[in-house]
């Protein structure tokens, strides 16, 4: 090989070496946690993103955006101004509505409108390119491939639930995996099931319920459950 041939073969090579860990800086990213809010507090709704290794944190630019359930865009994607500090294997990202923030007393590290339906929709992070979906409720933009059948088909998002990726379906039971084997099966039904909210930042912060709010079953509160706003 001549010394023009290898010098390019060279460049090339290098090209490939620089370029290979930009193209890996965001895609081992799942969603996690998605809340919908509740019948005290319906926009107080958020989306937890959870790095499954190191050095995902290079979100500016990148967007999360939702749809109806009949898979029309719900508004405009939101989109991350820069990186997140936190970019340690297993970190979370809040993506919160102001009521969220206010109801969980957590600071988001994106700031949404309230744009998740309760009974049925999908959203995505990086909805153009899909590095990952949920789908829930009446969703019926099927087959859809990013989330196989909804989470909880033909009901949705029970006001006051969150729901939660289950991490034991690969590896560890607290760790998430999104590298062969995984977490995500690309099937929101199988991948998802309902927990009490938990919202957590990159900056390591966790919400939590304000002493003076209650959770109220449909049979005490006479509507469907949810975060009271006193305590009755």
């Amino acid at each position: 090989m001549g010394k023009k041939n290898v010098f390019a073969a060279l460049g090339v090579a290098g090209l490939i070496l620089v370029a290979a860990p930009a193209a890996a800086n965001f895609h081992n990213m799942r969603i996690v946690q998605v809340y919908a809010g509740d019948v005290t507090h319906p926009d107080a709704q958020y989306v937890v993103l959870q790095m499954c290794t190191n050095g995902q944190n290079v979100l500016g630019g990148h967007e999360v955006g939702f749809f109806a359930a009949d898979g029309g865009a719900i508004g405009t994607p939101v989109a991350f101004a820069g990186s997140v500090a936190n970019g340690a294997s297993q970190s979370r990202v809040l993506v919160a509505t102001s009521s969220a923030e206010a109801l969980f007393g957590l600071t988001a590290d994106l700031r949404m409108p309230a744009s998740i339906p309760p009974v049925g929709g999908k959203l995505c992070f990086e909805p153009a390119s899909p590095v990952d979906c949920f789908g829930w409720g009446n969703y019926s933009a099927l087959p859809d491939a990013t989330i196989g059948t909804p989470f909880d088909a033909g009901v949705g998002i029970t006001p006051g639930d969150a729901e939660q990726r289950s991490l034991s379906i690969a590896g560890g039971s607290g760790t998430l995996e999104c590298t062969t084997p995984n977490d995500d099966t690309d099937d929101s039904a199988n991948d998802f099931g309902p927990t009490t909210p938990n919202p957590g930042n990159n900056a390591g912060s966790s919400g939590f319920i304000h002493p003076n709010h209650v959770f109220l079953h449909g049979f005490e509160s006479g509507a469907s459950a949810g975060w009271s706003t006193v305590v009755p």
